[in-house]
């Protein structure tokens, strides 16, 4: 998407971040096709995220996140 100049100076640092954004997700991209991806489950009372490998459903690790998790992004 191309914006006026005057456009993209307002936008000041965020005119870079589609570059940004980018170049963050190609290693995901080019990672896609290693496997499938593990599934992360909140253990919100145990404060951790239980990482489960989604072929034998078996825990792979357990991440301390500290009090309560209970968004992912």
């Amino acid at each position: 998407m191309s914006y006026p100049l005057s456009r993209r100076a307002a936008l000041g640092p965020l005119a870079a971040l589609p570059a940004v954004l980018s170049a963050l997700l190609q290693p995901a991209a080019a990672q896609a096709n290693t496997g499938p991806m593990p599934i992360f489950v909140l253990n919100s009372l145990d404060a951790n995220v239980s990482v489960i490998d989604p072929v034998s459903f078996a825990e792979i690790k357990r991440i301390p996140t500290g009090k309560e998790p209970h968004h992912l992004y």
